[in-house]
């Protein structure tokens, strides 16, 4: 049964379009966008089904398991999970990931998918869809060897700088997660 991944609960929270125009490109914008959607209007959960297989993600219904988006592995770059200790954050096991090409390489925007880890630590997801994206076969054995290697991106919530509708007014283009490129 190799290659066999689990099938993760996860509850939908949002899909946002990759742009520059609306200053979404990056998870981290994404996550910023969540938090701030989830001060002003509130947030619409869908519970669903995520499963890999067969070089595919499968998004389901989890009543009816229906199948409501399917996309090859290929497509998915930039998994990332965020997580909060916080007991007050209600999103604090988050996974992210964007589906599609780069705003350089394709005219079709990528779309960025959030969704709540419900039954799984997002950044055990987060490690599975970079193995699944690696076509590494899956190794579960051991003490979680190999876990949380810098490979496989966490954020705190805590190191979020605050979303703020302003930066359009700025040019916008400054990376606003402070990545460090030497």
């Amino acid at each position: 049964n190799e290659g066999h991944y689990q099938t993760y609960v996860l509850e939908h929270l949002a899909t946002f379009t990759v742009s520059p125009d609306n200053d979404m490109l990056y998870p981290a914008d994404g996550m910023r966008r969540l938090l701030a959607m989830e001060k002003t209007n509130g947030i619409w959960t869908q519970k669903m089904l995520m499963k890999l297989d067969r070089g595919l993600v499968n998004i389901m219904d989890h009543e009816n398991k229906e199948t409501v988006e399917r996309f090859p592995i290929q497509l998915v770059r930039e998994p990332t999970a965020f997580t909060s200790n916080d007991p007050k954050e209600i999103y604090n096991n988050i996974l992210i990931y964007i589906v599609g090409a780069r705003p350089e390489e394709s005219p079709t925007p990528a779309e960025m998918h959030i969704f709540q880890c419900v039954n799984v630590r997002s950044r055990d997801v987060v490690e599975d869809l970079k193995h699944y994206m690696n076509g590494a076969k899956k190794h579960r054995g051991g003490h979680g060897q190999g876990r949380h290697s810098p490979d496989f991106p966490e954020i705190k919530m805590g190191d979020l700088s605050p979303y703020e509708e302003s930066l359009e007014s700025r040019g916008g283009h400054e990376p606003r997660l402070q990545a460090h490129h030497e």
